[in-house]
């Protein structure tokens, strides 16, 4: 089972949140097909997202997104009240437009894969993998049980 649990997008002209509400998701078969290692490892799993919105990208005509280190590392990063202008801001990261999608996956044989999926069929996520203005885009996993976590965080510096 996949639940969304939010999509953030947020510009530094104006600050704007947008957050999806929580749903179970059916997932069409035309997206990207899943690496066979795409429930193995954590970081396994983090690559695997950055390849498949890529891959998405190209499909649609745009641009792949540079996967980034700092935006990586920031991906793991809980909230803790802050925005996410507010945690990219206080990481000594420069943007102009940031955007941020979440999930978690209970028992999913291919989580990267379902993630995605999911945010593919949901519009405020979507919007974040198909905005053009992105240039560069870091993921972070986290398991916890039966259940995997993602974020996804998206940059135009």
């Amino acid at each position: 089972m996949l639940r969304m649990l939010a999509c953030r997008s947020v510009t530094v002209a104006a600050l704007a949140v947008l957050l999806v509400p929580t749903a179970v998701l059916a997932f069409p078969s035309a997206l990207p097909a899943a690496s066979s290692d795409d429930g193995g490892s954590v970081a396994t799993m983090e690559g695997e997202v950055v390849r498949q919105t890529n891959a998405i990208r190209r499909e649609r005509g745009l641009r792949a997104l540079e996967p980034n280190t700092s935006l990586a590392r920031l991906a793991h990063t809980g909230p803790h009240g802050a925005t996410l202008g507010d945690r990219v801001h206080a990481a000594g990261e420069p943007y102009r437009r940031v955007g941020e999608n979440v999930a978690m996956n209970h028992r999913a044989r291919e989580s990267a894969t379902t993630a995605v999926r999911g945010w593919m069929q949901s519009e405020g996520h979507r919007a974040n993998i198909l905005d053009g203005a992105f240039t560069e885009t870091g993921a972070g996993a986290c398991r916890a049980g039966d259940a995997v976590y993602f974020t996804q965080i998206f940059r135009r510096r």
